[in-house]
């Protein structure tokens, strides 16, 4: 595990450990065998009192925020840990889940569907993405520092959030004949 490997890592300054805390999410990243999913948890959880019900533009602005963080928060955990995308570091999953489920939840409203279907079923349609890396996921990793870390993740985000969209509408105008 990544933990054991900080003594002997390129950890230099003060401020590492605050750092190594939020780009692991409170060092839950270090907790067990699926730190990605704990991240993708903690950002799902977070969602209803972060992003939940923001307007258009004030969404984007505090998200462009988060993004340019979590690239600088992520790439300096990579030097930390001395490892290529370590898998403890798992801010880039918890930031990535806003993404999934916020543009469902504008374009529909929760009239549709209750915060209680939409944030485990878009949970789930991120974490496929995310662990399957379908189409040029895969290669977005690729990319030097927070970058690899981070825009991989947006990526699975945004196609699950374009199948969470697609399923919704199909439960709401052909299932339920909600028009």
């Amino acid at each position: 595990m990544q933990w054991k490997n900080c003594a002997h890592s390129g950890a230099r300054g003060p401020f590492d450990g605050i750092f190594l805390a939020c780009g692991t999410c409170a060092y839950s990243g270090f907790l067990g065998p699926a730190p990605g999913t704990i991240g993708a948890a903690i950002g799902t959880l977070l969602y209803p009192f972060t992003f939940r019900g923001m307007g258009v533009g004030k969404f984007f602005l505090f998200y462009f925020f988060f993004v340019v963080i979590s690239l600088w928060i992520c790439g300096r955990c990579e030097r930390i840990l001395d490892t290529e995308d370590p898998a403890a570091v798992n801010l880039d999953e918890c930031v990535a889940m806003p993404l999934c489920l916020w543009p469902a939840e504008y374009l529909f409203g929760l009239r549709v569907l209750s915060p209680w279907i939409l944030l485990p079923v878009g949970f789930l349609f991120f974490r496929f993405f995310d662990i399957y890396k379908p189409f040029f996921i895969n290669s977005l990793q690729r990319l030097p520092g927070g970058w690899g870390i981070v825009l991989d993740d947006l990526a699975a985000a945004a196609i699950g959030c374009v199948c969470l969209i697609i399923g919704i509408g199909i439960w709401t105008f052909w299932i339920t004949g909600n028009h």
